[in-house]
């Protein structure tokens, strides 16, 4: 937990997901306006495609294990 951050969702960020015209899937939405909200460096996820307009970086998994590695 040193190096990862887990958020909490509210009222907020619900109704700017819901307002989010980007992203078809509102759970995926809603990930993104979080981490927006918390200014995440990045979003990890294994559905790279449902973030194509995203504002906030994704990486897979698999890179951010590799970026973790090289910067530590």
């Amino acid at each position: 937990m040193e190096y990862v951050d887990i958020v909490t969702v509210g009222k907020h960020q619900i109704v700017q997901a819901l307002k989010n015209d980007t992203i078809d899937d509102f759970e995926d939405a809603l990930q993104l306006e979080c981490a927006k909200e918390f200014n995440a460096d990045y979003i990890v996820t294994r559905n790279l495609l449902d973030f194509t307009n995203s504002e906030v970086p994704v990486i897979s998994p698999e890179e951010f294990i590799r970026e973790f590695e090289e910067s530590g």
